[in-house]
């Protein structure tokens, strides 16, 4: 961290060190005390030439600090921790309180440098955590730090290019760590240096190897590095696996993009599948989106689904009416002659069935990109991203019942799987993007008129311009690892989650970029085809979408294969995980740990589940078939054991892996036997019986020689039935049980508070029940505050204007006109008269708002979307309301609100004249 004037430097912990620091190797820092109102006595202070030397008990770990030159330090225990025990591991401390400061005394600290770093993870070998292993840093690791300790890097960047090698398309990823030292002699070390052995650590101690900016990287990322300066004897375990020591002032590391992305597989499908493919294409052409999706009313996720899933449909029947009119030549092989033949028997969807599907999907695309959806795409200027406005969706007329401005995404982080907070972008947008690529492949016009919208989305999940004001870079894409996060800045109790960012879907991540890539080679061919002036900018705009989603697609597949796919048969010392992790995947992982479930549930076959949709052509390069081979037992088990992954979908999957590992045909046998109704579910919208059947009659051949398990034989379980929850159990669960998403509610045993998509079977879940619409309006609250809440000052609401409180929730402390929903509230009541009587009324001043307008979120007016050029548009507010009007303030029902604790005043809707601690 670099620090300028003003700031005093300072290392915080929650909980206490097991001694006091130690400066310099041979000083023992005596702390002082940090009182309760954050004023300090007693310290004493020590000047520091090398590094200050701390270790925390609980976890046995070492830290050192260094500086960028000599300073003077102080620390300071809060004396009420002292006697605490610490927190678990994981669980945050609300009250942000430290137990211990490292400060820096010096009063100029203008350019000082101050670097942490982790030097043993196994101390005194005396921690039960089963990270503890002795040796996982070497002896002189430390150090190795402090010769390094004067180089940082400042402001690292990512660059890539893109050229072809030996007739191999490959990316160089270009990672600059922008090194500078903070030595007399040198501000810039970006010179290479001479050749260092390789694994020696003596040798760089006075010499200009010093200068060099120390990095730890992967096994992998060493591999295709260009020309990398590795330490091998200063190599450490990790979560993401072994990782080496680099000297380097930039990586340059090859990625191989294998052959071009394609809509089809590498083989056509087998000729014993075309008449039951024809079959199914029949129906599955006349695909009619819901109404609500044709409208873009609901969320973007299951809509963008069911649009991938309709372009999968039209993608299907364009292969196979190409291969009916193609001749047969004796130079092909034996296996497409008799696709084309079985092609040419087929009925198939006929020239207007084909054009009638084109203009139905159109329609489904072009509704969220034009500005006429019930929930329409929104531009978020602070936060620089496109979400949704969010759709408050009655069953009964199947619509929206708010409009924009009034956007419940925006406030609301569970609703459409937090959008409206950055989750789940490239998921949502990556559907979407696919079927807008499949409307511009068969319909080029419509392609080049929508090009910015589409664009749009993409800049959202994957903008590569550091120029582009209106996007950050790489929003999901973390480049070290390769991988993608998907949550955005939903926060948990106000704070960041403990174990940082987070995803889920690995394959849907791939499947994002796949449909960015493949956007991008389609729209090379539209624009080819033009005559507008700006036809050769645009070709180079869609180039550089395809060439940079083949890298991002092939990244991730590759992280995907690392992170999420789990071996057991690697040998010892290039597994990932330990041996302890015996599951085939990983359901969610974390920036620190990770995880076999999902977000929705915890049985075995979703957390497998949701590593292995959808099925488009990337899923070859996606899923091994020896991974695959290794996963199929597990998965087989958990869904022959459960009704429900047939009945919701998730067999789909099943059959799919069973056709990756060489069993086509007997995967075929079982998707056939699938109901339609499977293709309406939550878990199988996605698919259908066409695009099941084109790719388990795609893949290829595999020798897989173990036992195949019928899914007829079925292992018995006990489920809890459907029962509805009761009036109390609506109170405890609808808060933060999803309806739509989740609405199983666990009201006993080990998952107790927990909510599923599925019914609970009663191993997991002895006492569960489903949560229905009337949970809400049941348990609206009328009781009456006990005194504890009228007590706190926080919770003076208007009376009578606004006497409701909502004391649980996102809108804790909040004020309504009307009783709160359970949605809105879990736990509120009413306020009387004499709740207040008597009440201190300490009433402050809220700082005006007094910056830049533009500094609020803007909303075109046309299409709720920014164009290339302009953002401008209505301003409406994501986090910081303006300041009221003066006839709002001379409204005796709007002027009640008390300003130091709930200076938010809702001015319209069921809520109205209600006050709120934040804004609305």
């Amino acid at each position: 961290m670099k620090y300028y004037g003003g700031v005093r430097p300072t290392i915080a912990s929650g909980i206490l060190p097991s001694f006091n620091p130690i400066v310099d190797s041979n000083i023992n820092l005596k702390c002082g005390t940090l009182l309760s109102d954050g004023s300090t006595i007693g310290s004493e202070r020590a000047t520091v030439e090398q590094d200050v030397l701390l270790h925390f008990s609980e976890s046995d770990f070492s830290w050192i600090v260094t500086f960028s030159r000599p300073v003077e330090v102080e620390c300071f225990i809060n004396a009420d921790e002292v006697n605490k025990p610490p927190p678990p591991p994981g669980v945050v401390i609300s009250d942000n309180s430290n137990a211990f400061q490292l400060k820096v005394a010096d009063e100029e600290v203008s350019d000082l440098v101050v670097k942490i770093a982790l030097v043993d993870d196994c101390t005194t070998l005396k921690s039960s955590s089963n990270y503890c292993k002795a040796g996982n840093f070497s002896p002189d690791y430390s150090s190795l730090l402090k010769v390094h300790a004067d180089v940082h890097s400042e402001c690292p960047d990512i660059r890539y290019s893109f050229e072809s090698i030996n007739g191999t398309d490959v990316s160089m990823v270009h990672f600059d760590w922008d090194v500078q030292s903070t030595r007399s002699h040198t501000s810039d070390v970006s010179v290479l240096n001479p050749p260092l052995t390789r694994g020696s650590v003596g040798n760089l101690r006075n010499s200009k190897y010093s200068d060099k900016l120390l990095v730890y990287a992967l096994s992998n990322q060493i591999e295709n590095m260009d020309s990398p300066i590795s330490i091998s004897s200063q190599c450490v375990n990790t979560l993401r696996g072994k990782m080496c020591l680099v000297l380097a002032d930039q990586w340059i590391i090859r990625e191989d993009l294998g052959d071009p992305i394609t809509f089809n597989a590498p083989i056509p499908p087998r000729h014993w599948a075309i008449p039951a493919l024809a079959d199914s294409l029949s129906q599955d052409i006349k695909f009619e989106l819901p109404d609500n999706y044709r409208r873009g009313a609901g969320d973007t996720y299951f809509s963008g689904k069911m649009l991938s899933k309709q372009a999968r449909i039209l993608l299907i029947a364009d292969e196979l009416r190409s291969y009916a009119s193609r001749t047969v030549s004796d130079e092909l092989e034996s296996n497409i002659k008799l696709t084309i033949k079985e092609c040419k028997e087929a009925s198939l969807p006929t020239d207007d069935e084909f054009k009638t599907a084109i203009e139905k999907l159109k329609e489904g695309v072009e509704v969220w990109l034009n500005g006429t959806a019930e929930s329409i795409f929104t531009y978020d200027v602070r936060w620089g991203g496109v979400v949704n406005c969010g759709c408050n969706y009655d069953g009964e007329t199947e619509s929206c019942y708010n409009r924009f401005p009034d956007c419940p995404a925006f406030s609301d982080p569970g609703m459409n799987f937090g959008h409206g907070f950055y989750n789940d972008h490239h998921f949502h947008h990556g559907y979407h993007i696919y079927a807008a690529a499949v409307v511009s492949k068969f319909d080029n016009a419509w392609g080049r008129k929508y090009f910015e919208q589409v664009l749009l989305l993409i800049r959202d999940i994957a903008n590569p311009s550091s120029n582009d004001h209106y996007f950050p870079r790489f929003r999901m894409k973390d480049f070290f690892l390769g991988l993608s996060y998907a949550s955005g800045i939903a926060t948990l109790g106000g704070q960041p989650y403990p174990n940082g960012r987070n995803q889920e879907s690995s394959s849907e991540a791939i499947a994002s970029y796949e449909a960015m890539a493949l956007y991008g080679k389609v729209m090379i061919e539209c624009w080819t085809k033009s005559h507008d002036p700006l036809v050769a900018q645009n070709i180079r705009v869609a180039k550089s979408v395809s060439d940079l989603g083949r890298l991002l697609t092939m990244t991730e597949v590759r992280a995907a294969d690392r992170y999420y796919h789990v071996r057991h048969d690697m040998s010892e010392g290039n597994s990932i995980y330990p041996s302890e992790y015996t599951k085939p995947v990983i359901g969610i992982l974390w920036q620190t740990m990770v995880q076999f479930q999902t977000w929705f549930g915890n049985a075995p076959y979703l957390a497998i589940g949701i590593q292995l949709l959808p099925l488009t052509a990337i899923a070859g390069k996606r899923d091994d078939p020896k991974w695959a081979s290794s996963l199929y037992a597990s998965f087989s088990s958990s869904c022959n054991a459960d009704p429900i992954c047939s009945s919701q979908g998730w067999s789909i999957l099943l059959y799919g892996i069973l056709a990756t590992i060489g069993k086509p045909e007997v995967a075929m046998e079982q998707v056939l036997k699938l109901p339609d109704e499977v293709f309406r579910t939550p878990g199988g919208n996605g698919h259908s019986l066409s695009n099941t059947l084109w790719y388990v009659s795609t893949r290829k051949e595999y020798n897989f020689t173990e036992e195949i398990l019928p899914t007829n034989e079925r292992e018995k379980n006990d489920y809890s039935p459907d029962k509805v929850c009761a009036l109390s159990v609506c109170r405890i669960s609808i808060g933060h049980c999803s309806l739509q998403d989740a609405p199983y509610f666990c009201d006993g045993g080990s998952n107790a508070g927990g909510c599923s998509k599925t019914p609970w079977n009663t191993v997991d879940c002895p006492d569960s029940c489903m949560l229905q619409a009337g949970c809400n309006e049941a348990s609206g609250p009328d009781q009456v505050c006990p005194g504890d809440l009228c007590d706190k000052l926080v919770y003076k609401c208007p009376i009578p204007d606004a006497p409701y409180l909502c004391y649980k929730g996102q809108n804790t402390g909040g004020c309504s006109s009307k009783p709160w929903s359970q949605a809105d509230c879990p736990n509120s009541c009413k306020l009387e008269a004499e709740c207040v009587e008597g009440a201190p009324r300490e009433f402050g001043q809220i700082p005006l708002y007094t910056g830049n307008a533009n500094d609020l979120a803007s909303i075109s007016h046309q299409s709720g979307l920014p164009n290339s050029t302009s953002a401008e548009g209505v301003t409406i507010d994501l986090g910081m309301c303006q300041v009221c009007q003066d006839e709002v303030c001379e409204n005796s029902s709007f002027n009640k609100c008390p300003l130091d604790e709930a200076p938010f005043v809702c001015l319209e809707g069921s809520s109205s004249s209600g006050c709120s601690t934040k804004p609305w």
